[in-house]
């Protein structure tokens, strides 16, 4: 995830589409990079079972995420409360929670974690989430 990309991303900075904020967002992407890395595994897989292949699929496509793709764990109809104090250090921890993202499947190569939605996934199907998320919001926030 390029610095140089982020530094294109201010305060004011208008989402094209949902009620979402810059920081918002940057704290978002963190808690998926988190849950990816298996720092944050406490909630249930929302998906029925019978479903998970069927919505693993969409991963390998390149179809955007829709829109309003609604997260089941994040709250509804509001904003989560903001965690860091500001842009900038919401900026840092993204950057942090890549890293350490990262710096798991390095050292955990056939390890999977869980995603609320679609269920557990491998490094590689974390990527493919990772490449459709980070599209998602960039192009929310106009950042490509």
């Amino acid at each position: 995830m390029p610095r140089d990309i982020l530094a294109k991303l201010k305060e004011d900075t208008p989402a094209a589409w949902g009620m979402i904020t810059p920081q918002h967002m940057l704290e978002h992407l963190e808690m998926s990079y988190r849950i990816a890395a298996g720092q944050i595994q406490d909630f249930e897989i929302v998906t029925p079972l019978e479903h998970i292949e069927k919505v693993q699929e969409t991963l390998w496509n390149y179809q955007p995420m829709p829109k309003n793709y609604d997260f089941p764990l994040l709250p509804k109809d509001k904003l989560a409360d903001l965690k860091h104090e500001n842009l900038d250090a919401a900026k840092m921890q993204l950057l942090e929670a890549r890293k350490a993202f990262m710096q798991f499947f390095r050292e955990n190569p056939n390890a999977t974690t869980k995603n609320a939605v679609f269920g557990e996934l491998s490094k590689f199907e974390w990527e493919l989430l990772e490449r459709k998320h980070i599209n998602h919001h960039f192009e929310q926030f106009g950042l490509w």
